[in-house]
């Protein structure tokens, strides 16, 4: 018997102690001749192409409605800090929040972190760009506020301030502390007069945090003007890297080293191997922001391009979703794309073409001209907004959904109600194929759900 197996885990980071949940999912599916199932898969239809891109403009929606949610800050901190009505001394933490919302800023903050959620608390540690963690040594045996901490640093490589509260620091001996290290820029505030003193530890974590919102927007400044959408089997340079060398795929241009060629022109490109893994996202998050962030697209095309399930999801989604111009350059030595969906979408997208599959030193120049009069057209026209004409429409359908309910609903909200379309369009799709090729009695999913419990709880459970 054959079988695939897909594995998804989904949760927040959990210490031996299991005060943070952690669950993984596992979904298998069950046939006994692969082959055979493929075979009886319905053919890619107009309603199969019309799910995947509904599915595509879902996401880009879901992605803006993601970026209602984003904040400058998100403080973490432990409840056992807040002061009691006799701890004149000890510092609020949200006085803290205070001082960031009067400074301009934007913060997600809890008065009750007790009753906030791991997965929301995640979630918003996630979407902030700075997390402000108030670390004592209560915090330290506060085993939520640990765990919450150390999956920002480590997992998610969030930018963080760390406040120091209270006199006592015997959490540096810790793990925790070991986390931090002693060498590790602080905020020494541990007091509330200490904190306010005319020149002390509020100025210097104002200073501290505008350098850090200043470099990040100088970080988002630096968006790219090109995203370069490529085969491997056609880069000579990935291809002697990789050692898979296929010397029918390689023509004469090398869509790396052209790349470096607009980059010597002073034009930014967003290029896989220099920006997947960064940010820790995962490759298909990654790329949809490089589309997404981009002025333009360059397609080096070619037969193993139009086979390539990532890089025809990359034409698709700058195309049809975002509405990227684009340049296309042929590439390879084979022309059989030219009867495949990538010469629809090129005429789709009126696209400019030229051809380096053989030598062509002038054909070189020519790409340069079109990617800078393209570049120059965006920037006189203004077009980025209108790029972005597919995406509002989807957020501007889901706020009059929401305003014919006459309810007032957060972004978080409408965030989860398009995971829930999605969700359903899925399972519709699924369930179609299922009937599709429902010919004889076999197991067709099996799913199953692991669910960390705390040494607390009872075994037998």
């Amino acid at each position: 018997m054959e079988s695939t197996t897909a594995q998804a885990f989904d949760g927040c980071a959990a210490g031996d102690g299991g005060s943070a949940c952690s669950s993984a999912l596992i979904i298998v599916l069950i046939c006994p001749n692969i082959k055979l199932f493929a075979q009886k898969l319905p053919a890619d239809t107009k309603e199969v192409a019309d799910f995947d891109i509904q599915l595509q403009q879902s996401i880009v929606a879901l992605q803006e409605l993601n970026n209602d949610l984003v904040v400058d800050t998100a403080i973490l901190y432990s409840m056992a800090d807040v002061p009691g009505p006799d701890e004149t001394d000890k510092l609020p933490p949200k006085l803290i929040y205070e001082d960031i919302i009067k400074w301009g800023y934007t913060c997600w903050f809890s008065e009750d972190m007790n009753n906030v959620s791991a997965v929301d608390m995640t979630a918003a540690i996630k979407n902030c760009k700075v997390l402000i963690a108030l670390v004592s040594d209560e915090f330290e045996r506060d085993a939520k506020c640990r765990d919450l901490f150390l999956y920002a640093k480590d997992t998610m490589n969030k930018d963080v301030i760390t406040i120091v509260l209270g006199e006592s620091m015997e959490w540096e001996n810790k793990d925790l502390g070991m986390k931090i290290g002693k060498q590790e820029r602080k905020l020494m505030a541990k007091t509330k007069a200490r904190y306010e003193v005319e020149g002390g530890r509020r100025a210097e974590f104002k200073e501290w945090l505008t350098e850090k919102i200043l470099l990040l927007s100088q970080e988002d400044a630096l968006l790219p003007d090109v995203f370069v959408s490529y085969c491997w089997s056609n880069s000579k340079n990935a291809a002697e890297k990789s050692g898979r060398i296929n010397p029918d795929s390689l023509g004469w241009g090398d869509p790396r080293q052209l790349k470096a060629v607009l980059q010597k022109q002073g034009i930014n490109c967003w290029i896989d191997v220099e920006n997947v893994g960064k940010d820790k996202k995962g490759i298909f998050a990654d790329m949809a922001a490089g589309i997404r962030n981009s002025k333009m697209m360059l397609a080096f095309i070619s037969d193993e391009y139009a086979e390539s399930v990532n890089c025809m999801m990359e034409l698709r989604f700058g195309i049809i979703n975002i509405e990227l111009p684009l340049v296309a350059v042929a590439v390879g030595t084979k022309s059989g794309w030219k009867q495949t969906e990538v010469a629809m979408l090129l005429r789709r997208a009126h696209a400019n073409e030229v051809s380096l599959q053989n030598e062509n030193p002038e054909g070189i120049n020519v790409m340069v001209k079109y990617v800078q009069d393209m570049l120059q057209k965006e920037k006189l026209s203004g077009s980025k907004k209108k790029n972005k004409k597919k995406t509002q429409e989807a957020v501007d359908l889901l706020k009059k959904g929401m305003e014919s309910k006459k309810e007032t609903k957060t972004s978080s909200v409408a965030y989860q109600e398009e995971v829930e379309l999605i969700q359903r369009k899925f399972m519709r799709h699924i369930l179609g194929s299922i009937i599709a090729v429902d010919t004889m009695p076999l197991p067709r999913l099996i799913v199953v759900d692991f669910v960390k419990s705390g040494k607390q709880q009872n075994r037998s459970k």
